[in-house]
């Protein structure tokens, strides 16, 4: 299966400001290049928390990667309507998340790409459901 036709999936309550949510995938300080096309020193590149806790050693790619703060709880299914996730998966996203203890949730990530996310870590706050069927 091509990567693009999958979807990596992370649901959960995130207790923080938007500007804090954001942060979390803020890869700026990432690049080779800063803003002005100069050379960075090596202990001026910086990945991102999500990179780091993907356990990368690079920046991940944004054409393939989708994160949603929504202002309150909400259930998992009404999230889910605003993922890019084949509609077939959807109840197997719900019973991923019932073993989890997860009822609802006010942030969703999904990411498209070659990883190999850790299951037994919090990311920012939420936790890696599963790879699913892309739409």
């Amino acid at each position: 299966m091509d990567y693009t036709d999958k979807i990596f999936l992370w649901l959960g309550i995130f207790n923080g400001s938007k500007n804090e949510f954001n942060l979390y995938f803020d890869q700026s300080k990432g690049y080779l290049l800063d803003e002005y096309g100069n050379d960075r020193l090596p202990e001026e590149i910086e990945l991102s928390q999500f990179s780091k806790d993907l356990g990368e050693d690079f920046t991940y790619d944004e054409d393939f990667i989708g994160y949603l703060l929504f202002p309150n709880s909400i259930e998992i299914l009404e999230i889910l309507e605003e993922v890019p996730i084949n509609h077939s998966e959807k109840e197997s996203v719900i019973k991923k998340c019932i073993e989890l203890g997860l009822n609802d949730a006010n942030a969703v990530y999904w990411y498209s790409d070659e990883i190999t996310p850790n299951p037994n870590i919090s990311y920012n706050g939420l936790k890696y459901i599963g790879e699913y069927l892309a739409e």
